[in-house]
């Protein structure tokens, strides 16, 4: 059994293509409470929104949980406030 240590308390993308950076984390949490959500990690260079580049996205189901890794300059989304985030700090068991 692995166990997370979490480092930032659990964040909402609030709404459709709303963002989030978690404070850097390079581990990130991710639970849906609704099915088909999307979540994207994008690049964060600038602070358009326009000028953000999709680096990945995905679809994460119903009471779905994945736990995923990005770079710290990274920023994820989802398509709806029924995904929650929250950065890991470390993963152990």
């Amino acid at each position: 059994m692995s166990v997370l240590r979490f480092s930032t308390e659990a964040t909402a993308a609030n709404g459709t293509g709303a963002k989030t950076n978690l404070n850097e984390a390079t581990i990130v949490y991710c639970h849906s409470t609704a099915a088909d959500q999307t979540v994207t990690i994008y690049t964060t260079a600038t602070n358009n929104a326009a000028g953000n580049v999709v680096i990945a996205s995905f679809t994460i189901g119903d009471e779905g949980t994945l736990v995923f890794s990005k770079e710290r300059t990274h920023g994820v989304a989802a398509g709806s406030a029924n995904v929650k985030f929250s950065g890991v700090a470390s993963v152990g068991g």
